[in-house]
């Protein structure tokens, strides 16, 4: 008898635990509670997706191709090198414009400073296939000439001279503009079918072999560093190649065939590891540092007031024998 007391005791307990339970649910909006339900679904499931791409598919090899595809995808890029050291420094910026455009804007600064000589001249240039244009943006100095006087460009100062060349000398001018566009990693703004192309035959032909990684921070920024040997005869062919598509034409100074099988150079490519943009390239004592990636601007030849020559041959009769 008390065998059946209990288990009638807690069948009605179920039962009103079932009641209450149902008037509780049937006072949800269930609607909301799915969108909910998916909402979290959703989150959980782009945080693993985002972990499994960053951690187990995007590995260092990845993201160095990937860099490699984002220098052909860029309608321009600016390029930086610094030579001299301390008293005696040059620093090159050049602004390279690829398709729908060819053309390069470039700046130079120069600065000479030691115990007696304190000299800074800045210029600027525009270079297209068949045309430069030059201008002196900024001259300070304080050296004398022999006769006392102190060298003076503010006449000339912001003012084009203008470089045309003939149809006999276009081929030089060609080759001339082409040149500024060697470096171990190629760059433009080419289609997808033609990077994927490119970056098939870099890595069937061994272009880049990666011998090690290393992981930094400078500037806030995450960077990889790669050890590279580049492959000079693969990577000469694909860099005619990738001219040539790019409309420049051959180089016939980088001709593969003067390779031979087999013979490489020792690289550093530098990677931003956020962006997947490469930010550095390093051969021998030359580095190059790169930023500034898909800015668009309208590069128009300007008006010049200086003939090929003029403003040079001014200059250098203004300054004299003071530098």
């Amino acid at each position: 008898m008390n065998m059946k007391k209990l288990l009638s005791g807690i069948k009605k307990w179920f039962n009103r635990l079932y009641r209450a339970l149902i008037v509780l649910v049937s006072g949800w909006n269930l609607r909301k509670l799915a969108k909910a339900f998916v909402s979290i679904a959703v989150v959980f499931l782009l945080a693993g997706s985002y972990l499994w791409y960053t951690r187990l598919y995007l590995n260092n090899d990845r993201r160095f191709w990937m860099a490699i595809e984002n220098s052909m995808a860029t309608p321009s890029v600016t390029r930086t090198l610094n030579s001299g050291g301390t008293g005696n420094k040059v620093v090159q910026t050049q602004q390279f414009f690829f398709s729908p455009q060819m053309a390069t804007r470039s700046h130079v600064s120069y600065e000479q400073k030691n115990a007696v000589v304190n000299t800074t001249v800045e210029t600027e240039g525009l270079s297209f296939v068949g045309a430069d244009y030059s201008r002196y943006t900024s001259f300070n100095t304080n050296q004398k000439k022999e006769d006392g006087s102190s060298p003076n460009l503010d006449s000339v100062l912001n003012k084009w001279e203008s470089s045309e060349y003939t149809d006999e000398e276009l081929d030089n001018s060609r080759l001339n503009y082409i040149s500024e566009h060697v470096s171990l990693v190629v760059f433009g703004n080419f289609d997808a079918n033609t990077r994927h192309e490119f970056i098939r035959e870099l890595k069937d032909n061994n272009a880049y072999t990666i011998t090690n990684v290393t992981e930094s921070t400078e500037d806030g920024r995450k960077l990889l560093s790669y050890s590279v040997k580049v492959n000079l005869k693969a990577y000469t062919t694909l860099l005619q190649k990738a001219f040539t598509a790019a409309g420049f034409g051959e180089f016939p100074p980088l001709n593969p065939d003067n390779y031979k099988e087999g013979v490489t150079i020792n690289s550093g490519i530098r990677v931003d590891k956020n962006s997947g943009e490469v930010v550095g390239v390093s051969f021998g004592s030359r580095t190059e540092v790169y930023n500034g990636y898909g800015i668009q601007i309208n590069v128009q030849k300007p008006d010049a007031e200086f003939s090929s020559g003029q403003l040079q041959e001014f200059v250098q009769q203004e300054i004299g024998t003071a530098l």
